[in-house]
């Protein structure tokens, strides 16, 4: 029903936001900080509401679509989102407070660095 319009979004959204985040101690965009629902949310407005985008706000607001169907379109493109706050406020599977095995190098090997610690 929607195409791919939705997840051509949301993979500028992820850009827009990798953009915006810093993950430095005290500045403004610090992802510990950073409202990330609601920077995506306002995203998501301005690209809703942007001339060129009419088509597309019309099926998603048409009676046919309904809210759930909007709802559920929103809950698939807006879970990495959610994803990520999860991640900064260690929730569920991402608490990660009580590991020990935890350090500095964990961070790395998220990115997939080819870095090689030796250990003593």
């Amino acid at each position: 029903v929607f195409g791919s319009r939705p997840w051509v979004w949301q993979q500028w959204a992820c850009l827009k936001l990798e953009n915006a985040l810093r993950f430095q101690d005290g500045h403004g965009h610090d992802f510990m900080l950073f409202d990330v629902k609601k920077y995506v949310a306002d995203l998501w407005d301005m690209w809703l509401n942007h001339p060129s985008n009419t088509e597309f706000k019309q099926i998603f607001q048409d009676d046919r679509v309904g809210d759930v169907g909007r709802s559920e379109l929103l809950d698939h493109i807006m879970k990495p989102f959610e994803l990520i706050d999860e991640m900064k406020n260690g929730e569920g599977d991402w608490d990660f407070s009580e590991d020990g095995d935890i350090s500095v190098y964990t961070y790395l090997s998220f990115l997939g660095s080819g870095w090689v610690v030796a250990s003593a």
